[in-house]
């Protein structure tokens, strides 16, 4: 019953090292000072890589924090999983403002997008972790498949994952980031009608179609396309 928590240490102690190696950099005078590119650079790509990936495996894990109880997000894997993805995140932030050296022939926006990805990714294995220990679903891919209130509650999720990127978008101007949420949102109408209306009477069906509804609605008011760059 304790095998989660020793996964868990395959990811937490390589994120906290690669986090102190950042922050302490400045006091490291040799060899970090001397060899900065080999060691905030080139030595941490790696680990960032097997970070990345080890959180996507994680992803398919029970998560079962024996002996604590269940809660989501407070629990060993999501807390590790998260600090995971802030580390990673955290590096490409200090890549991206030239605090550490850059890494040759790497694009930094390039790793954030894909950091995007898994970010989406963990938040949809949160919602299958909810309904694993809240509503007993059996955490398989074909049992959470058939589970009409997994089915509902990542309709609603991908609809606010939507509306948030497309909210943020429009108040930065970013139309590229618009458009991927626009994206997710089709989406989600396609979800519905293939999926989610299938045994269209029952309760969980009716407030996914309520719920994106009423948000397609508010997405439409408050997160106009942002207009193209002004070009001289």
């Amino acid at each position: 019953g304790m095998q989660n928590w020793n996964n868990v240490l395959w990811g937490a102690i390589p994120a906290i090292a690669v986090f102190k190696l950042i922050y302490l950099r400045d006091r490291l005078h040799w060899p970090v000072q001397r060899f900065p590119v080999q060691y905030l650079a080139i030595g941490i790509f790696p680990i960032a890589v097997y970070l990345a990936g080890w959180t996507l495996i994680m992803c398919l894990e029970t998560g079962n924090p024996d002996p604590l109880p269940y809660i989501p997000v407070i629990n060993p894997q999501d807390i590790a999983q998260l600090f995971a993805m802030v580390v990673i995140f955290d590096w490409l932030g200090h890549w991206k403002q030239g605090r550490i050296p850059a890494l040759p022939n790497v694009d930094p926006d390039v790793l954030m997008k894909i950091l995007g990805v898994i970010a989406f990714i963990w938040l949809n294995s949160l919602v299958a972790h909810v309904v694993h220990f809240y509503a007993d679903v059996s955490y398989t891919a074909w049992s959470m498949f058939r589970s009409e209130i997994f089915q509902t509650s990542i309709t609603i999720l991908w609809t606010l994952t939507a509306f948030a990127l497309m909210g943020f978008a429009t108040k930065k101007g970013f139309r590229n980031l618009w458009y991927t949420g626009a994206g997710l949102l089709a989406a989600v109408v396609i979800k519905l009608f293939i999926i989610d209306l299938d045994d269209t009477g029952t309760i969980a069906r009716i407030v996914s179609f309520l719920s994106v509804g009423g948000l397609m609605l508010l997405i439409g008011y408050v997160t106009p396309l942002p207009p193209r760059a002004q070009t001289k």
